[in-house]
């Protein structure tokens, strides 16, 4: 499903806001995109997001601001003062005429030091506290979403159980059409090549290909799939890839039936159902 969240964290002059995005995809993608001197905080903040979800292509945007005074570093006091010393301790200078510039001295090589691991564990602390916020907004915009794509689904099952109902009352009279036609086939083949016919031979003709052409297993089978489906649907754990075997079962069943029965009512409620599991199949790809 698709999405967006956005959130931020504020600590000690530091900000780190980071946004989550997520588009249609029937399996589980996430990119993190921060910047590079954060790049040891990408595999901690992609477990933070994909635990959130099951499915979709996530991108995760990482943005940190930084106050002057958060950026100031801690000046070594032994490396300031070595140096120090050594200019001191210059033979042939006059140091009460000479003027030592302090400022100077702390860009001197190791007088300032950044802890960036401290820094970056914060940043990190914050990113990941952004991250679950932003996963939260984003789960409430997938779930809204997902509420009119369930209305959608069981729009469909309700098509197809519609046009079951119509094969289904359609059985009886398609069972003696194919009997009708199969002994009107034999009876002139048979004539034609003038052979007697013999009853027990018909009847068992007529019975391996009524037992060939009948569709009640098929049918029931995709009672029993609509069923399964409208169940999942009502759940609470994740059931996308169950939803998706389920039409691809749903659609094989249609198919098995459209084989069997070419009567033209009949064959125009197969189209309908196989456009209905079609979009069924289509739609399912978004349930997480």
């Amino acid at each position: 499903m698709t999405g967006f969240g956005s959130a931020s964290c504020s600590e000690g002059g530091l900000t780190v806001g980071v946004e989550v995005r997520s588009v249609n995809n029937r399996h589980r993608k996430c990119l993190v995109r921060l910047p590079e001197e954060f790049l040891p905080l990408e595999g901690p903040l992609e477990r933070t997001v994909v635990e959130h979800f099951q499915r979709g292509s996530l991108t995760v945007s990482v943005r940190v601001q930084e106050s002057e005074g958060s950026q100031a570093g801690r000046i070594d006091e032994q490396a300031f003062q070595r140096y120090l010393s050594q200019l001191l301790g210059m033979p042939g200078v006059d140091h009460s005429a000479t003027k030592i510039d302090l400022a100077g001295i702390l860009n001197l090589p190791g007088v300032v030091v950044f802890e960036q691991e401290e820094r970056i564990a914060q940043i990190g602390a914050l990113a990941h506290s952004a991250a679950k916020e932003a996963c939260e907004q984003l789960q409430g915009m997938r779930e809204v979403e997902g509420q009119a794509l369930e209305q959608d689904l069981l729009t469909q099952c309700d098509a197809i159980e519609e046009r079951l109902r119509t094969i289904r009352s359609a059985l009886p009279s398609i069972s003696q059409q194919h009997e009708d036609r199969m002994l009107q086939r034999m009876r002139e083949m048979l004539e034609s090549l003038n052979v007697s016919e013999d009853p027990r031979d018909l009847v068992r003709e007529v019975a391996f290909f009524a037992e060939r052409s009948d569709i009640s297993e098929e049918v029931t089978r995709m009672d029993a799939h609509l069923v399964q489906f409208r169940e999942l649907l009502t759940g609470h754990d994740p059931v996308g890839r169950t939803l998706d075997f389920l039409t691809q079962e749903m659609l094989r069943e249609t198919n098995t039936i459209g084989s069997k029965i070419q009567q033209v009512d009949v064959s125009r409620a197969i189209v309908e159902i196989k456009s209905a599991v079609d979009r069924l199949k289509e739609q399912v790809q978004n349930v997480e």
